[in-house]
């Protein structure tokens, strides 16, 4: 019984550094393709979607937002057990 127990965790183990090669081989293009970088993202206007107001920011504090949301760096995820 031991043996069928190691034999299912090697297996598992296998399959869980092959799902780790997956996701990080997928980070990695999503990160060269620059998806949902604030440098490729279109802005939408403020009264979009049924929204009603105006949009009260000056162009000065939305190149301070955005200059900020550019130094923000996204960890790599990583799965360990």
């Amino acid at each position: 019984m031991q043996s069928q127990i190691s034999s299912m965790w090697s297996e598992l183990d296998a399959e869980i550094e092959e799902f780790k090669a997956l996701t990080n081989d997928s980070w990695e293009t999503m990160l060269t393709l620059g998806v949902g970088t604030p440098s490729n993202r279109q802005r939408r206007q403020y009264g979009g979607y049924g929204a009603s107001g105006r949009n009260t920011q000056s162009s000065s504090s939305e190149e301070s937002e955005e200059t900020s949301s550019r130094n923000l760096l996204i960890p790599k995820m990583m799965i360990s057990f």
